[in-house]
């Protein structure tokens, strides 16, 4: 970027399930973040550490799907389903796109109701 660069770092344990806990698939082994700003110093940002795979989202995603406490989510992370269609249709409008070889607009696909 014109203001310098950010890069982030992640290393995750591999998926093996050999009667370990289930919380530690995929959990992250190091997380790191380094801005490299222009004509400056860099500086880390200290990531935390949460348990679960995908940094902490996998047991608040299922917590979110079969727990029986809903959380206020501040950031509206959780899908609905009209998020689920549209990405179905980001897919067929690819390969509706491949086989004509012209570009194709989901909205051309179907039509919500308001």
């Amino acid at each position: 970027g014109s203001k310098g660069r950010i890069e982030m770092k992640v290393i995750e344990k591999s998926y093996i399930n050999a009667g370990g806990d289930k919380k530690d698939e995929g959990a992250a082994v190091l997380q790191s973040i380094q801005v490299y700003p222009m004509f400056g110093e860099p500086y880390e940002v200290i990531v935390e550490q949460e348990a679960g795979g995908h940094g902490g989202g996998d047991p608040r995603l299922l917590d979110d799907l079969f727990g029986e406490v809903k959380e206020e989510d501040p950031w509206n992370r959780a899908a609905t389903h009209v998020d689920g269609i549209l990405s179905i249709l980001t897919g067929i409008a690819a390969n509706h796109s491949i086989a004509s070889g012209k570009a194709v607009a989901i909205d051309e696909l179907v039509s919500f109701k308001e």
